[in-house]
């Protein structure tokens, strides 16, 4: 599968309200430039934390122990559209929306937590890993259901033979 091909065919893919899962972040000093901006580089600890929380809500439970969902980060794209200014509270919105047989898509923003203003917008994919042979394997049926069920069935289905 051609990566740039389908992050473009996945760039308009959600709007806000599709949102189902929200986290807010509280904003650490060090997270700041001298321009008092969010350092670029601290808007990928927040997808990390909003990722975090999504298949720990998601995913775990009922059997399903959180340390064996073992994706990994293939690629990741972020658009910086306005800067996060010092004292301003923000929020990581994460939904998945697309899934393969071995990956899958996460689309996220950070919005300001007031006004919903976008101020920057990431798509990641994700594959299935076994880190002992080192290859992609088939994600669990039981994650994609959980994932399917919790976006209320908003999530493109991807050819099985689609592999980020």
């Amino acid at each position: 599968m051609n990566t740039d091909k389908s992050l473009e065919l996945l760039s308009s893919t959600l709007v806000t309200s599709a949102f189902h899962h929200r986290i807010s972040i509280q904003p650490r000093w060090n997270d700041y430039d001298m321009l008092r901006h969010l350092n670029n580089s601290a808007y990928f600890e927040y997808f990390d934390i909003g990722k975090t929380a999504y298949f720990r809500s998601v995913v775990a439970g009922d059997g399903i122990d959180e340390r064996s969902f073992n994706a990994v980060i293939a690629n990741v794209n972020a658009t910086f559209v306005a800067p996060v200014k010092y004292g301003e509270a923000v929020d990581v919105l994460t939904a998945v929306v697309a899934i393969s047989a071995h990956s899958f898509y996460v689309e996220q923003q950070i919005v300001n937590s007031k006004s919903a203003e976008l101020k920057c917008r990431c798509i990641t994919a994700m594959v299935s890993f076994d880190s002992q042979n080192a290859n992609t394997i088939p994600l669990d049926p039981r994650w994609v259901e959980r994932i399917v069920n919790y976006e209320h069935n908003n999530v493109k289905i991807l050819p099985t033979s689609e592999i980020i």
